[in-house]
């Protein structure tokens, strides 16, 4: 078989099967995820960089949910359970991010102090102890 006559039945393939691409594409944004769950990856991704290539986890449940509710042909208990807990934890999701976020910008916490010596300053943080830095 050639790869033309190949790309030929796996596009027909697809195109009569589309909970083959979705469950593609689930599997898809999780292979970033895996990568970049390492403890040198935040560090060198930064957090909110971070932070907002996991938020692809999201899309990547409901393409799950979907494509197996596709998959399925008579008996979609499973596929609607599943949907009903990943529906469960991101309203729960939702709502702890919009009650427990930050209320405050990072400048209303921060403010400078006057030291002791000329040569330190001492930054005080809401909620941290006083760090003192060389200045």
């Amino acid at each position: 078989m050639t790869c033309r006559a190949l790309a030929t039945a796996v596009g027909r393939d697809i195109y009569q099967r589309p909970f083959i691409a979705v469950g593609f594409a689930a599997f898809a944004l999780i292979i970033p995820l895996a990568v970049t769950s390492t403890t040198g990856m935040i560090r060198r991704l930064g957090g909110r960089r971070w932070q907002a290539l996991h938020r692809l986890m999201y899309v990547s449940c409901l393409a799950a949910v979907l494509h197996y509710w596709w998959l399925v042909k008579a008996d979609v208990r499973r596929p609607v359970a599943y949907g009903a807990v990943i529906a469960i934890l991101l309203t729960f999701r939702t709502y702890w991010a919009r009650t427990h976020g930050r209320r405050t910008s990072r400048r209303s916490l921060t403010f400078k102090t006057k030291s002791r010596s000329p040569f330190r300053s001492v930054t005080v943080r809401s909620g941290r102890k006083p760090s003192s830095s060389a200045g």
